[in-house]
This record gives C-alpha cells, sequence and structure tokens, in this order.
C-alpha cells in the first residue's frame, strides 16, 4: 500500500499474509478468523476518514444516490483506491442477486496454502465499509473464492440488500 505523498510502500505487499498466518500461529484458526474480521473493520473506519475527502465520499452528490447505488459505486471506487496506490489488481461485477468484488493479486493470502478461503480482514473491511455507506445496515460479506485455496483470485460476494 502506498500512501499519497510517500515513494515508498507504506506496507510491503506481502505482509498481510505473514501477518495473518502470524495470528493463526499463536491464536488459532477460529480465533485468527475473528481477530482478522475486527482488524479489517478498525482498517476500514481509519481509512474512512483519510480518504473519504479524497474519493468523494462525503461530497453531496454520493450521499446522495440511493443505496443501492451507494454500494455500488463505493466498491468502485475501493476498487479504483487499490489499484492506484496498492500492488493489486481488483474489479466489480454486478451478478443479478449480488455483487462481486474481484481480487487478482491479493496480499491478504499471498504465499499461503489453505484448504478453505482464508482472507478475513478484507471481509471485515467490506462490512465495515458497507454497514457505513448503507447507514449503519449490515451485510452478510462471503470470500466464495481464494488464491490460498487454488482459485485464481479472491472473490467477495456482497448480497444486493443488507441483513434485516
Amino acid at each position: 500500500l502506498v500512501v499519497p505523498g510517500k515513494e515508498t510502500p507504506a506496507l510491503p505487499f506481502e505482509t498481510p499474509a505473514r501477518l495473518a498466518q502470524a495470528i493463526e500461529d499463536i491464536y488459532g484458526e477460529q480465533t485468527s478468523r475473528g481477530i482478522c474480521l475486527r482488524v479489517g473493520r478498525v482498517m476500514m473506519r481509519h481509512g474512512l476518514r483519510i480518504f473519504s475527502g479524497t474519493l468523494g465520499l462525503s461530497e453531496r452528490s454520493f450521499r446522495l444516490l440511493p443505496p443501492p447505488q451507494k454500494v455500488l459505486r463505493g466498491l468502485e471506487l475501493l476498487a479504483w483506491l487499490l489499484n492506484h496506490y496498492g500492488d493489486q489488481r481488483v474489479r466489480v461485477e454486478t451478478k443479478a442477486d449480488a455483487l462481486l468484488l474481484i481480487n487478482e493479486k491479493c496480499p491478504h493470502c499471498r504465499g499461503l496454502r489453505k484448504a478453505a478461503p482464508c482472507c478475513q480482514l478484507p471481509v471485515g473491511a467490506l462490512q465495515e465499509g458497507l454497514a457505513w455507506i448503507y447507514g449503519g445496515k449490515r451485510f452478510s460479506v462471503e470470500e466464495i473464492s481464494c488464491q490460498a485455496a487454488g482459485d485464481p483470485s479472491c472473490t467477495y460476494r456482497i448480497p444486493r440488500n443488507p441483513l434485516t
């Protein structure tokens, strides 16, 4: 991740995967999943404070969009941010019942081999960002494919509607 105004990366690309693996080694798989979800939520709150003005999230034109359009626009802006300031390849696809955020170069599982999807930090970040966009309502974000499990990309499924 490159911070605006700095020439060198603030965080080497492989660091998130190493940190996630270290947390799992210390606390076990189940507890590490919860820790990474919480860390992702906190990181998104912090990121929203830093980037909301840059991305236009505080502008009236964004705030007045209907919530479903704000969610799509927010995901598109997140993809742009990760592609522009990070060493990632992220895109958004729309399906009839969900949106997909697809990361073809994921730092959260780089070099890891797992039997199931393991990128909980981005799941937590997406949950928090979507709750912020949708006025506090939570979404059931699910990682449906993961490079650590041998898939070509880490793909996150975001349902069209929040949980009730």
